[in-house]
């Protein structure tokens, strides 16, 4: 009697890994073992979300290279939220589609709080989805254009209060005077004053080489964070009259935001959209200085820490 011939079971897919937190090489982007991503049958999505234990979302974009995969555009956000420090342990759960389910560990080896329990929901700028049966927002914003970040992640309680005011596409002769008015040298308060556009300052102490192109200096605003100012100094000195109407805006990594030029009635020119994923992908603090070059058709960002 012949041997019976037994079906060989094919092996279930790795859905879980963890990985040890080391902010020298896993603060911008995070390696997946490739234990994991050779043996998954159907190739990792572009884009995903990672997902804490109170259902808060984070969207991240997924970069093959070589043979290795990453999480990149998004997860320096997911670090910064979670205030994620050298040491700490993260285990991943995949639902293979377009979800990691996150659990944190701190040096105790216990869940670490994180972010916290409140919601956050994810403001999604091109068409409505559903991650894992939880609603996402369909209000499109447009304040933040971001060709590498098709999403992104906001806290609706407290968003206007991190921001000081929401975001408007046309600004009123009073709002426009109100602005002003905040930007002037306020007496004994050097804290408050307008930077210098032509950052004096960074370059006679070293921080910093001019850059040989057009370009000024600012600062993070309290208000208004995803519009970018120009100063008018900047547009006269370099003779600038004729800007174009969309920029692209490339920060110190080569990750590129588009902007659109809005001119206010008193003359002063702003580019909105990407400004505020700039800054929070950079983790821009109020006291740090922002160097941007005209180069072509795009606006350079480079980023001087006020530690240095």
């Amino acid at each position: 009697m012949p041997p019976v011939k037994r079906k060989r079971k094919m092996a279930k897919p790795v859905d879980c890994f963890f990985k040890f937190f080391n902010p020298m090489n896993s603060a911008e982007r995070l390696k997946l073992p490739t234990a994991f991503s050779s043996q998954q049958p159907a190739p990792l999505p572009e884009r995903a979300f990672l997902r804490d234990k109170y259902r808060n979302l984070w969207p991240v974009k997924l970069s093959k290279v070589g043979d290795d995969w990453f999480f990149v555009d998004g997860w320096a956000k997911f670090v910064h939220d979670n205030s994620m420090v050298l040491g700490e342990f993260l285990v991943f759960k995949y639902d293979g589609e377009n979800l990691f389910d996150v659990k944190l560990l701190g040096h105790s080896g216990c869940d670490k709080k994180g972010v916290g329990g409140f919601r956050m929901s994810v403001k999604e700028e091109t068409e409505d989805k559903r991650v894992d049966d939880q609603k996402v927002d369909d209000e499109i914003d447009d304040s933040d254009v971001n060709s590498n970040h098709y999403m992104h992640v906001v806290d609706e309680e407290n968003e206007d209060a991190e921001y000081g005011e929401t975001e408007e596409a046309g600004v009123e002769e009073g709002e426009a005077e109100a602005e002003a008015e905040a930007e002037q040298v306020a007496d004994g308060q050097p804290g408050q004053r307008r930077p210098d556009p032509f950052g004096e300052e960074i370059f006679r102490s070293g921080l910093a080489i001019r850059p040989r192109n057009p370009y000024f200096v600012t600062k993070l605003r309290k208000s208004r964070r995803n519009d970018l100012y120009i100063p008018k100094e900047t547009i006269k000195d370099f003779n600038l009259n004729n800007l174009p109407e969309e920029m692209i805006l490339i920060d110190p990594h080569q990750r590129q935001y588009q902007a659109k030029i809005i001119t206010w009635d008193d003359g002063r020119v702003w580019y909105r959209g990407g400004w505020k994923s700039i800054c929070n992908v950079n983790f821009v603090r109020e006291e740090d200085w922002l160097i941007c070059e005209f180069v072509g058709g795009s606006l350079h960002v480079q980023v001087v820490r006020a530690n240095n």
